[in-house]
């Protein structure tokens, strides 16, 4: 059966961005690419061989780094929304929506390029 291997980004800072997906969200590198037009770093929370992964691209010329306007979210799911609450409240992520009382909802932050992500705890 066919599955997705990438989800592509356009990151306007690779390191800044790497550092949010990696210590922010808990993704981890799993392997990098250099090409003479953009330099790529795949993340994710398990191998490639396991699961999809996001692949964070610099393009070296600031006129593909446009970040397209239609883009609509990444979600994820966070078993435990009150630790992950409480790690973003010491970052200088900016959190559009907040988790309500019970953790019912869905909390929104944005990554350092302005991407959303929607935080769930699929677990309640």
């Amino acid at each position: 059966m066919p599955r997705i291997l990438h989800i592509m980004l356009k990151v306007t800072d690779l390191d800044k961005s790497v550092d949010f997906y990696t210590n922010v969200l808990g993704m981890r590198v799993l392997r990098t690419r250099d090409r003479s037009d953009r330099t790529i770093a795949f993340i994710g929370y398990e191998d490639e061989s396991e699961a999809s992964c996001m692949e964070l691209v610099y393009f070296h010329d600031a006129k593909m780094r446009d970040i397209h306007p239609s883009f609509g979210h990444i979600a994820i799911n966070v078993p435990k929304p009150i630790e992950f609450e409480e790690k973003i409240k010491n970052t200088d992520v900016e959190v559009t929506r907040g988790f309500n009382e019970d953790y019912t909802n869905k909390m929104k932050i944005l990554d350092p390029d302005g991407y959303e992500i929607e935080v769930i705890n699929k677990y309640i």
